[in-house]
């Protein structure tokens, strides 16, 4: 059930007139920005919206109330204003701008203690605010239910909101699944044979080439989003090296690191497969890209190599540069100290459950995961610089194109 607009609020032309102290206000308002009180819009304002900011900015009208009570000397005493105090100092101050520090919206308010978007709570008002607000605002209404008049969601340049993170994130993963959909319907339409028998399918180098190279999505649309926004590419994890000799070290050591973890698990889930556990037995189509790569030109493996890394580096630009950095920035916009083995194991997680989705194999599952998790340590190392997770997995991508023509 929706809440109807009192009889007493009257509107003149395209203006919303308040019944209880007669400001001006846009049809659309929600709030009276003078006296604080909220509008039961039939348009606006659902029973849930309403239950919420019932229960929302119960705390603000606890301390009204106990104002009321400390001045009067009477509990439950009926809070009102008076014309008079409707022209008070409170309204000729200029109106303050603050940022939410969990959303970074810009509010604009000479009254709101709280986010009206999130509900954080928002930096101090100047005591010459706060004073006025004990003396003269305390009406029945919450101070934060006067509408404050939202500048922007201000998005920093060179820090994630976690949100905005998520988003490129989701975005970025739609886009893959999408191009995926679309190599599929072509092969399946060239090749109708496929559709009684999709174990028909041939591997071929050119199908490769195409996965790997649609895997530049995760890096396209978050530069594309960078750069659309006018940030710095350094939120996503590209600024100058310090100890660039550091960081190449640390690079071609993680690099063999991957290569050698990838060949242990394989060793290790071949065996427990060999035992009975057939759910994790090395994928066919994994043997058979493998024997793929061993008969093709040298020229043809070479262009497959650098589509590989392609690839690879790709797929963990957009969770270590976006994601990642994104939970860090987080937890430093909190004032949290944050927990680098809770943020690794959470990207390692989501990476490797993205892709399960896609391949619904635990072969796979459990390789990302191990995987990314290295990828994560290193990223920690060197305080969170993309460029040497470009160099380890180069270098892994390089051992690994190399091991299988040997």
């Amino acid at each position: 059930m929706k809440k109807k607009r009192s009889e007493v609020e009257k509107t003149e032309k395209n203006i919303l007139i308040c019944d209880e102290c007669g400001a001006k206000l846009p049809l659309d308002a929600k709030f009276c920005k003078k006296c604080g009180k909220i509008f039961k819009s039939s348009e606006l304002v659902s029973d849930s919206e309403w239950k919420t900011l019932q229960i929302k900015q119960s705390e603000q009208e606890n301390y009204i109330k106990s104002e009321e009570e400390n001045k009067t000397g009477k509990k439950n005493a009926p809070v009102f204003i008076s014309d008079n105090s409707l022209s008070s100092k409170l309204y000729k101050l200029k109106p303050i701008e603050r940022i939410c520090p969990s959303c970074n919206t810009i509010i604009q308010s000479r009254v709101l203690l709280q986010c009206p978007i999130c509900y954080e709570k928002l930096p101090p008002l100047p005591e010459v605010y706060m004073k006025e607000i004990t003396k003269q605002f305390s009406t029945r209404y919450a101070i934060e239910r006067e509408k404050p008049q939202v500048i922007e969601r201000k998005l920093k340049e060179d820090k994630w909101n976690i949100n905005e993170s998520i988003n490129v994130l989701f975005i970025s993963l739609f886009l893959y699944v999408l191009i995926q959909f679309f190599i599929l319907s072509i092969l399946y339409r060239s090749n109708p044979e496929y559709w009684q028998n999709p174990e028909q399918i041939k591997l071929t180098i050119q199908i490769l080439y195409i996965d790997n190279l649609s895997k530049l999505i995760f890096l396209i649309f978050p530069i594309y989003y960078i750069k659309k926004n006018k940030h710095k590419f350094s939120k996503l994890g590209f600024f100058k090296i310090e100890k660039p000799i550091k960081l190449y070290i640390n690079s071609i050591v993680f690099g063999i690191i991957l290569y050698i973890t990838t060949y242990i698990l394989e060793i290790i889930l071949s065996a427990l497969a060999n035992i009975g556990i057939s759910v994790l037995a090395v994928p066919e189509f994994y043997n058979e890209e493998t024997n793929l790569i061993k008969n093709l030109p040298i020229s043809l493996f070479l262009i497959y190599i650098i589509f590989m890394i392609i690839g690879i580096i790709s797929e963990e630009f957009v969770f270590r540069g976006v994601l990642h950095r994104g939970l860090i920035d987080a937890y430093e916009s909190k004032g949290k100290k944050k927990s680098k083995s809770f943020i690794i194991l959470m990207v390692s997680l989501i990476y490797s459950i993205c892709f399960f989705i896609l391949s619904i194999n635990l072969y796979i599952f459990i390789i990302n995961f191990v995987l990314s998790i290295i990828i994560g340590i290193l990223f920690e190392l060197e305080s969170a610089n993309i460029k040497s997770i470009f160099l380890a997995l180069t270098i892994y991508g390089i051992i690994s194109g190399i091991s299988i023509i040997l």
